[in-house]
Parts: structure tokens; sequence; C-alpha cells
């Protein structure tokens, strides 16, 4: 075929390591000094017999040495090498590409002479002495040139003109060798012992030290809440015993008084009578005094030891404190704890959107290392060690423990002891269960060793002080803090110790970061059509002698399209006019208004292929109002006026188009075969044609990869964004379900009945809840008694008795009554008593008296809502009661209140996630809008975080970011424009230029290649709008393979071994097998063939092959001359084999080999 299409069926990228070449090759291929002569170079001389010497400091010497021998100038070169050498040398690197034995027999001098051996060690000298100091860029180029110019002339040899001209440099590696390889420099200071930081532990531990002071307090409140009840219902039996007493007592006193007798006569009835009094007479006043309930409390056998050490060391005030007394300082001391759970209390998941990126934030404290915070604190100085730490072995459980304290006196104690637990993903052990008396020390230190279930042990030492603390409830705490680090070890047991041998023999060896991956291949297949060929029989066709046959075909298309509108409108309008007189009628006016708004709107944005762009708005309006008016009146004569509006207009319009478009196509083929005339009969075979295809593998082009490792790729993007404030970043706050909250600040329902639990969340999500009910209260009544209608009567016996009742307000109960009966009678010794009851509750007094006052003080039933008062006074003047009744709150009003505010927090709660995930929904949708007009959006984000981890890599971290500016103001701020500032962009624009970053491949691993303190921040279970930045986001470590920009292989080389920045010019190698290969190999011809293979593939197409016109020339179907050989193949590909079984090398037409015109038989 005389032009060759070809087509790419696809591309492909292999990666290898470089093939290493032989001595023979580098002996072409690259220019070094013998290491016979290092002994006569100045600074290799140096470098072998200092070998102990720090090798950037020897070079520095060296080079100061060399200072006076080097060349100053191109003349001085000029004299060394001569001008004609000199000038050799520079045509022959101009030209090295297109070098041919014209051009060089035109251009080499015939004179021209290879460089001695003394100017060829001054050469390298000089050249060492530009590489170590970078003075001269032109110097430096023209030496290497020298170098390549005596090569080339000490070894011309006409065959291999090209790798001659084309020859690198190697510089010994004698000269290059760093002893600390990868080492980062040591920074002067002083060694001294750092602080341990556990600031964040610290106040995690505080934070587990007040929950569980919360849970301890909540139980001793309610233990001695029902120790009270206990001791009320005592000291009330105690006390009516003590009244009993103290009433025989009093009436032992009347029976031995002297008494006197005075007659009188009554006034009234005239009748005399007889007064009896007494002489002297002395009533002593009831006293009683309970036993202390503190001494009372502490009796109990039942009394918990957490209760018990509460008590002792509340410092409670007064000569008689009480249990009331303990609970308020108890209660205070739940508000403290609580407010310090508040301060630190959780947040929620936090949101970052920037634009439309949506970065969680995620604190943790993993970063603080082996360490562990200290605490232990009590009113007396006497408790246990709690140590939270962080960074312990996940799911390890402590099974053994030995530890030492040591004060400052020199005294110690040693502990067994331990409970542990694991809070928030961290250990917390105690230790000193029994309790450790540190009262009146200064500070300690602990060390010991804590036995793991997972055969490891946390090796502790630590240091802790002492210090007094008094809180809000004005109480003074001794408090033990401090911290320490731990190391994790291994334990054998010595009951199994293992199969020996087992120890691998060789550690892994790091590899920092990064290092040359190797050859990068672009390989592509192309393929072009070779060759026709016949292939399988796809009909045959038979007409017998004197036949005739034909056969028709016909195709048919009809098409049919009509349309038809109608449009059709009609108005009506009515007026008229009607009046209407009425008398005595009762007229009901109703007026109903119905206004209902309904709005509604759609939009819609769509996107088509080549940036088509298109929306839609679609919006729909209906206004009804309800409103009802009702008013009813009657009157006595009525006027009722009516208008009506006819007006009638009939406006019809139709309009009706119709369109018809009828198409029709028709193709008829008729196909005849005569063979009337013939005597014999013919088959025509028709054949598939089948296109041959020459396929081939084309290797364009090479490239130098380099593979880095990038721990945790997103760290810099999240700490970034997280801190990142400005008018386009918006922070979203996941609020926190008060039901998952674990310590005492939970929410998990209407059981909670910490108070500041449910005050907390009001405040956190600004909900409204009623005001707590008053635990107790007082409800109370007064009544007023006389004795006689007018007034008092002497020496009568009067009687009085009545009742009435105290109304317990809703939600509360009586559980305790209080009276006082005062009275006055004329101490008659008949008919008298004195009797109070309230509720279930009687006390009375039946002696003989002139006034008296009688008290009730005791336990009753528990009255819900109303409690009954009932009194009796016999022989009496007048009197007066007060009757009041303890109430308390009822468990069902306080489940009531705490299910009402539960409800109001929880939809609260509810309306600020609905808020939040309305927001977070919005910031999705502006990622998923930006993502698709700009599908390279994330891609960006990904490179440059990547890019930068990769130059930090080969460059430094402390040698990114300088400051290039100086001056704080507009006056005086300018660029530095020093040596620095040539130093640092020469960095910037190499490292730039150097690698393709825009074509960079990278590979983002699972989260559990992170430290396992953040797989919980990693595995971010949110939605991201991109899953491979998604995969960004989580990733515990990133594999990025980056590779290098052509023309630029040797100076990567360079500048990876030496740190150097090579600009411009021809670029030394380094003497190593490695990097002497990869050059050799980069410099290999493009286009190369690798592969070549021929595929068949069958067509729609067909040709008859018996006697047909395309078969009588030389090659029926097109061919190539390359696929000549496909003549040889049979319909299935295989090759046709003569009766002896060997492939056929000949291939001749024949009519009978493709069907003769010999009748059919």
């Amino acid at each position: 075929m005389s032009t060759q299409i070809k087509n790419t069926l696809f591309r492909f990228v292999t990666m290898r390591a470089p093939e290493l070449i032989n001595d023979e090759e580098v002996k072409n291929n690259f220019i070094q000094l013998a290491e016979s002569e290092y002994t006569k170079s100045h600074f290799l001389l140096g470098v072998l017999s200092n070998p102990n010497t720090a090798r950037k400091e020897l070079l520095q010497n060296l080079a100061n040495d060399f200072e006076d021998q080097n060349f100053k100038s191109k003349k001085e070169i000029d004299a060394l090498v001569g001008s004609q050498f000199l000038k050799f040398s520079s045509w022959l690197i101009a030209n090295r590409n297109s070098l041919t034995k014209e051009k060089l027999a035109e251009n080499v001098p015939l004179s021209i002479k290879a460089l001695s051996l003394n100017a060829k060690i001054q050469v390298w000298d000089n050249l060492f002495y530009q590489i170590v100091t970078s003075k001269s860029g032109y110097l430096r180029e023209d030496l290497l040139s020298i170098l390549v110019a005596d090569n080339f002339i000490e070894h011309k040899d006409l065959a291999m003109l090209n790798e001659l001209a084309q020859a690198r440099i190697i510089i010994p590696k004698t000269l290059l060798e760093n002893d600390n390889k990868l080492t980062p420099p040591s920074k002067k200071g002083v060694l001294r012992s750092i602080p341990v930081n556990s600031k964040a532990l610290d106040k995690e531990l505080d934070l587990f030290i007040a929950n569980q002071n919360i849970l301890e307090y909540h139980s001793t409140v309610k233990e001695l809440n029902a120790i009270k009840e206990s001791y009320q219902k005592a000291s009330h039996i105690a006390r009516e015993n003590a009244y009993k007493k103290y009433e025989k007592e009093v009436e032992k006193i009347y029976e031995s008084a002297n008494t006197v007798e005075i007659k009188y006569i009554d006034k009234e009835t005239g009748i005399e009578k007889t007064l009896v009094e007494y002489v002297d007479l002395k009533i002593p006043q009831f006293e009683f005094t309970a036993n202390s309930e503190i001494d009372f409390a502490l009796g109990i056998d039942s009394l918990s030891e957490q209760a018990e050490r509460t008590i002792k060391n509340l410092p409670l005030t007064g000569n008689s404190p009480t249990l009331s007394q303990a609970i308020a300082v108890l209660e205070d001391e739940i508000t403290l704890e609580s407010q310090a759970l508040i301060n630190q209390a959780p947040t929620g998941q936090t949101i970052v959107n920037n634009g439309g990126i949506l970065t969680p934030i995620n604190t943790n404290i993993s970063a603080l290392g082996n360490v562990f915070s200290l605490v232990g604190q009590n009113y007396s100085g006497s408790s246990p060690l709690t140590l939270l730490f962080n960074n312990a072995p996940i799911g390890a459980d402590v099974v053994g423990a030995e530890y030492t304290v040591t004060f400052d006196n020199g005294s110690s104690n040693q502990g067994v002891t331990f409970n542990d637990t694991w809070t928030n993903g961290k250990l917390q052990v105690t230790l000193f269960t029994e309790n450790l008396n540190f009262a009146r020390m200064k500070n300690f230190t602990i060390s010991g060793e804590l036995i793991l279930s997972n055969n490891t042990a946390l090796q502790i030492k630590g240091r802790a002080a002492m210090s007094l603390v008094r809180n809000l409830a004005e109480l003074t705490t001794t408090r033990a803090s401090g911290n320490g680090s731990f190391e994790v070890i291994a334990i054998i047991d010595e009951n199994n110790p293992g199969q020996p041998g087992t120890t691998p023999a060789l550690d892994p060896i790091p590899t920092y970061g990064f290092r040359r991956l190797g050859i990068t291949d672009y390989r592509k297949v192309e393929q072009e059509i070779c060759c026709y060929v016949p292939g399988e029989v796809s009909h045959i066709e038979n007409i017998m002698a004197r036949e005739f046959k034909e056969k028709t075909t016909r195709r048919s298309r009809k098409t049919e399209d009509t349309t038809t509108t109608s449009n059709e409108q009609e108005t009506e309008k009515l007026t008229d006019t009607s009046t209407t007189e009425r008398h005595e009628m009762n007229q009901e006016v109703a007026s109903v208004v119905a206004q209902d708004t309904h709005i509604g709107v759609q939009a819609g944005i769509h996107w088509g292929g080549g940036k088509a762009f298109g929306g839609q708005v679609n919006a729909d309006y209906a206004h009804n109002t309800s409103s009802e008016t009702s008013n009813s009146q009657a009157v006595m004569h009525a006027k009722e006026i009516t208008e009506r509006a006819l007006d009638r207009v009939v406006l019809k319009v139709k309009e009706e188009r119709t369109t018809k478009i009828i198409e029709e196509y028709s193709q008829e083929d008729t196909h005849g075969f005569d063979n009337r005339k013939g005597d014999n009969h013919i088959s025509g075979v028709y054949r598939w044609v089948d296109k041959v295809y020459k396929n081939k593998v084309v290797n364009y082009g090479k490239r130098l990869m380099y593979e880095f490792m990038i721990p945790e790729p997103s760290s810099f993007h999240n700490e970034v964004t997280s801190g990142k404030k400005d008018a386009f970043t918006e922070i979203l706050t996941k609020p926190v379900d008060p039901r998952t909250v674990t310590d005492a600040l939970g929410l998990k329902d209407t059981n909670v009945v910490n108070l500041n639990t449910y005050k907390h969340w009001a405040a956190v999500y600004n909900a409204e809840i009623e005001a707590y009910p008053d635990e107790e209260i007082t409800a109370g009544e007064s009544f007023n008694i006389l004795g006689h209608p007018t007034g008092s009567k002497i020496a009568d016996t009067e009687s009085n008795a009545g009742n009435g009742k105290i109304r317990i307000p809703e939600g509360y109960q009586a559980y305790r009554a209080l009276g006082v009966f005062n009275a006055s009678g004329d101490n008659n010794l008949q008919g008298n008593i004195l009797s109070l009851s309230i509720g279930n509750a009687t006390n009375k007094h039946t002696g003989r008296f002139y006034n008296y006052t009688l008290s009730l003080d005791s336990l009753i039933q528990n009255f819900g809502t109303e409690v009954p008062v009932s009194y009796t006074l016999g022989n009496h003047v007048a009197g007066d009661i007060t009757a009041s009744v303890k109430c308390k709150l009822t468990e069902k009003a306080k489940l009531q209140w705490r299910q009402k505010a539960f409800n109001t927090i929880i939809e609260a709660y509810e309306a600020k996630l609905a808020e939040f995930e309305a927001k977070l929904s919005e910031a999705k949708a502006t990622g998923e809008t930006k993502a698709k007009t700009n599908p390279g959006f994330y891609r960006q984000v990904e490179n440059m975080i990547l890019r930068k981890n990769c130059i930090a890599y080969m460059l430094g971290h402390d040698n990114m970011g300088k400051n290039m500016l100086l001056g704080t103001n507009v006056k005086d701020l300018k660029v530095r424009n020093d040596a620095a500032l040539d130093a640092y962009t020469s960095q910037v624009k190499f490292l730039e230029q150097a690698f393709e970053w825009d074509l960079m491949s990278y590979y983002f691993y699972p989260f559990y290649w992170a430290n396992k303190e953040k797989w919980a921040e990693l595995y971010n279970p949110e939605e991201m709008n991109d899953p491979i930045f998604r995969a960004f986001l989580q990733s515990g470590m990133a594999r990025v393979i980056l590779t290098v920009r052509p023309g630029f292989e040797e100076a990567v080389n360079w500048f990876i071994a030496t740190g150097q920045v090579w600009n411009g010019g021809q670029v030394p190698t380094i003497d190593d097998p490695l990097f002497v290969s990869i050059i050799k190999e980069l410099r290999q011809t493009e286009g190369e063939v690798e592969e070549t293979w021929e595929s068949r593939v069958p067509t729609s197409l067909t040709i008859i092959q018996a006697g047909s016109m395309g078969l009588n020339v030389a090659n029926a179907l097109p061919c190539s001359s390359d696929c000549d050989d496909n003549l040889m193949f049979d319909s299935d590909g295989e090759p046709i084999l003569d009766a002896e079984g060997n492939p056929i090398k000949s291939f001749v037409k024949t009519d009978v080999l493709i069907g003769d015109s010999t009748p059919a038989v």
C-alpha cells in the first residue's frame, strides 16, 4: 500500500529499574579521572588524607588553600590549553548533537593534541574548585568542555563520534561522599532535661476526677437523705416518749402542791362556788434535746464507707452540725464540679466550610507522646492516686503492679493495689486503693511498673506536688497533682520463653521518605491495515444449464406527521339592582371571608456538553384568605338593597392548525442469473473478506522517576483550614446529642436527676425550661377559739371544738405536721382538755391550767391535696391555733418537670441539628457545583499539598518559606537584595521546573497506616463531595510518583547527591554505577519499535471467488508487500499445509483452486 494509515490503539506506562551498563560502555560514554591519578589532585589527595574530618568543612578548607591556583579568567585557561584547543572544545559542545565526519574534518585542526597529564590534573582541580565554591558558571562550563574535547581527541573513533562528543563527566564519589548522609544538621545548645508536657492530658484527667466526684457526691446525697428521714422518725419517737414522761412529772407536781380554797358567789346564778388555787406552784418547761444528726448517721451499721469518709472529712460549722448542712455542702460541690465539666463540655464535630471544601476538625493529644497525668485529692490529705496514660497500648488491661512513692523527707510508700479502666480511649489506673497519706508533704516522686495483659509493661516515672485548693463552698482540699512519662517494654514469660532464632537478623533500613524509583517507559500500540484476504465462504449461488434465475429486493419507508392546535375563550358579566323593605325582621348577618395563601417556587440548573449551560425557574401563586365573622342583631325595621350587574359579553376565539407531512422512500434491486444459452451448470462461490492488521509497540519516551512516601498527607491542609477565619470560611459545628454524652453531663433520659445537667443543655441550645420547683415548702392555717359567745365565763365548764383544712399545692405532699395551740383556762379540776390533730398526728393535754401552750411536731402520712386539722378545748376561756405542714416535692412532679425539660431540650437540639444539616447540605451542594464547573478543583488542592511535602523532603523543611522581604510598613517594605535571595530563587526555580508536577501520580493508602491515636479522626464517616478528596482527608500514607522533566535528569541527580543547584551548562554525574546507567539509558533514541504482530479481523464485505473480475489479477485484494505471507493463511487464521503437512511456500492462483470453468459432473 502506498500510504500507511496508522491508528494508536492505546497508551500505557511501564516502570522498571535502569539497566546497568558495562565498563566498556562507561569508557565510551563517560569521562572520569583514573584512581591512580587521585594522589596528584589537590582536592582528592586532601580528602584521602583526612578521612575523619567533616567533608563539607574539609572541602571548604581545601578550596581556600587552592585560592591562588584557580583560574580567575578565561585567559588563564587559554594559557594552559592553548587558544586552538579552547576554540575546538567550544565548537564540539555546540555541535555534539549534529556531528558528522564532514563537519569534523573541517573544524578539527590537524595539529591538535590531547592534554598532558599535569594540564589535565590542573583542569580537574579547577573544576572541583568551581563545584565547591560555585564562583563562576562560565569558567566551570569551559572546564567541562575541555575535558570532553580532550577525551574526544584521545579516543577519536570515527564509528563512535556521537558517543564521544556527548560523553558526560563523572565526579569521583570520594569527593562527594558524606560521613553523615541524610543526617539533619545538629544545632548548638545546652543539654537539659525538658519537662513533660501533659497540659491537655491534665485537663482530661481533671474532667474524669470531676465526673467521678459528681457520681460519688450524688450517691452520698441520696444515702444521707435516706438517713435524714430515718433520723426524723427516730427523733419523733424519742420526743413523744420524752413528752409523756414530762406529763407524768407535771401531774406529780400538781398532786404534791399546796392548795387554797376560795369561795365566791356567781353573779349570774347566785350560787356559791369554790375556787382552788395552787400555792407556790412551779411547772418546769418541757425540754427535749435530740441526738446529733451526724452522730446518728455515723452510728448506722449500713453506712457506706464512701459516705462515712465524706461525712468525717466535711468541714461542717456549728456546735451541732446537721445532715441538711452536709447535704447542702455536697450539693455545692456538685455545682462546682458540674461547672468544671461545663467549661470543658464537648462542642460536637466541627467542620470548616471553605468555599465548598468540607474539612472536619479533629483535636487529639497523641502528639504528647508516652506521658501520664497524676492527681489525688481529699479534705484530709489521704486518697488514692489516679493516673491517666496517653498512648498506652489499646485494649490492654493492667494485671499486676509494683510502685513506690518517695516523699521529699526521704520516707517512702510501696504499693501493689490498683484498679484500671479505659476512659475515652485512654488507660486510667488508680493506685493505692487503700489511700495514700500525703498530708503535710510538699512533693513526691513515683516510679514503678504496671504489667499489662498483652505481655508488655509500662515503666512509669514521674513527680507530683501538693497544694491547698479552696472551692466555692469554702472547703479546703489537699491536692496532689503531677505528671510523668512511661516506656512500653516487652515481657518474655519465663515459663514460655519462645523458640530461639525467631528474631530477624536484619532491621529494616530507613528510606527517609523518598527514593529514586527507576525509569518509566512511555509506550503506545500502533495499528495499520496490512492486507485484505479472502475468508470463509459466505454464500454459494448455483445456476443449472438452460436456467434463468431472477431475484428482486424492494425497500419502502413511509412517514406521516399531523399536528392540530385549538384555542377557545368565553367571558360573561352581569349587572342588576333591587330594593326590599321588611318590618319586625330578625336580621342575621354572617360574613365569611376565606383566605389561604400558597406559594410554590421551583428552580433547576443543568450543564450540557461543550460547556453548554441552561436553567429554568417555575413559580405558582394562589391567594385565599380564611376568616369568619358572625354578628347577630334584631331590628324592628330593616331595609335591604341588592345590586346585581348583568353585562354579558361572549367572546369565542377558536384557532385550529393542521400540519400533515407524508414522506415516502422506495428502493428496488433486481438480480438475475441467465444461463439459458449455456450447456453447463455454473456455481458462484462468495467469500467474506478479512482485514489483516499489523500491530507494533512503540517506545515514544522515557522519564526518570522518584517515589515519595508521605504520612498523613492531609495534616497540613486540616491544620490550615481548621484555624482559618475569614469572610469565605464558615465554621459548622455539629450539635452534641445530650443523650450520647457519657459523663456527668449526659442526659440519656428523664432518669437523670442532676439539675445542673438540665441547666447546662438548656443554656447550650437556648431552650426555655420552667424553673425547678422548690424541693420543700410549708403550708399552714390559723384558728381563733372563744369559750362563750359573749365572752369568757369563770366557774363554768366551757368547751369548744372545730376543724379546718390546709390545702397542699399541686405536686407536693405533706410529710410533717407542726402546730402551736395557745389557750387560757380557769384551772378547774373538771373538763380540762387541749387537743390538736393535724393529719394523722395528735397531741393533747388533760391537766389543769390557767394558760398553756400545746406543741405538735410529728411526721404524718403523705397527704397529697389537703391535710385535715381538728381541735378540742375544754374548760377554757379562749385560744388560738397555728397549724402548718412541711411539704416535699413528689417524685411524680419531679418526673413531670424532668420530662418537660427533657423534651424541650431535645426539641431545641433537633432544631439546631436540622439547622446544621441544612448548612452542611448547602455547603456540599456548593462543593458539588464547584466540582462540576471546575472538575480539577480538588485535584489542584491535592497536588499543591503533595508538592509541598515532596519539596520539603528534597530541600528540607527549614530551608523553605524564607523571608525575602525587609520592613514592616509601606514606607520601608523592600526585597532582600543580597546573595541569600539569589540562592533561594535558584532553588525555587529549579525545583518548580525540574519535575513534571502536573503529571504527578499519587495513591492514598487507608487510615490504618497512620498513628493509631488518629484512627478515629481519619476514619471520618462524613460524606464528601469527591471520593478522591475524601481518600486524601482519610489517608494514613500517600505514595507519590514524580517524573523528572526531560533534560533535567542529570541536574536532578546532581542536586539529590550534592544539594547543589546546577544552573545551566553541562552537568557532571556522580561516580555511581546506577547514576551512570540512568544517564546512558535516558539518552537512547525514542520511537523504537519493540515488538510487532499481526491480527486478522472479519469484515462485512464479500467477494465472488469463481472466475470473477477481482481474482484474475495478481492479487485480487489490496495487500502490503510486508503482508504477502498472509496469502499462506486460511480463513481460520492458521497456515495452509501441503499433503506432507508443511506450510505452503508458494501460492499459484488457478481456476481449479478457486472454482474452475469446467463442466460440472
